[in-house]
């Protein structure tokens, strides 16, 4: 595409990602660097969007594409988490989680910013 058509798409994926953070959050799922919504919900509607500029694919061509990630990245994270929790848990205590992790398990503050 052409600057001013990246730059419309790039937008419409900046307000994806904005409202997908909102929804991540009203669901109180901790994201904390931001990719669920950057590379997850934005980056499906950057990658169904192609056929709109690239006449040499079509939406099918990158919906199958697309869909075969989503199965493969969820079979093989449903696989390691189940593992991971079966073995040495997914979660910290309680304790640490209200303390801070940077603070229960390397001993400093990252951040002095309290809620």
């Amino acid at each position: 595409p052409g600057p001013i058509t990246a730059m419309f798409i790039g937008s419409i994926g900046a307000i994806i990602m904005y409202f997908g953070t909102k929804m991540l959050e009203s669901y109180g799922l901790d994201d904390v660097v931001g990719a669920i919504p950057v590379h997850m919900f934005a980056g499906i509607f950057g990658t169904l969007v192609v056929p709109l500029t690239n006449s040499e694919t079509s939406f099918g061509t990158q919906f199958i594409g697309t869909a075969s990630v989503c199965i493969f990245s969820f079979g093989l994270s449903w696989i390691t988490f189940t593992l991971l929790k079966s073995t040495i848990g997914l979660r910290i205590s309680k304790a640490a989680e209200k303390l801070g992790t940077d603070k229960a398990e390397v001993g400093v503050t990252a951040y002095s910013i309290r809620d």
